[in-house]
């Protein structure tokens, strides 16, 4: 369901991402611990809403369990770096 959110991002089509990675976060949230993409999840559900509804309180919630859970990750915490700074979203 990332994956597929992804492509759908990747096709500027966030509001088809939406469902996709509301979905897979619900799944997520279901499992105890971290899981592998749990991440990426949370940064792509930011990405499509984002895209659909601007800067908002949700954006915000996503990008944060999206940091949490990539400490480990340098490389996916760069890209929330460039994302957010793209966006005029670093520092707040």
């Amino acid at each position: 369901l990332t994956r597929l959110g992804g492509l759908e991002l990747e096709q500027r089509r966030p509001l088809a991402a939406l469902p996709l990675l509301t979905r897979a976060r619900t799944i997520f949230d279901a499992l105890e611990g971290a899981q592998p993409f749990e991440a990426v999840t949370h940064f792509g559900l930011a990405q499509a809403l984002f895209a659909s509804e601007g800067n908002s309180v949700r954006v915000r919630a996503e990008l944060r369990a999206a940091r949490d859970l990539a400490t480990a990750d340098p490389e996916l915490r760069a890209q929330l770096d460039a994302w957010e700074a793209e966006q005029g979203l670093a520092g707040h």
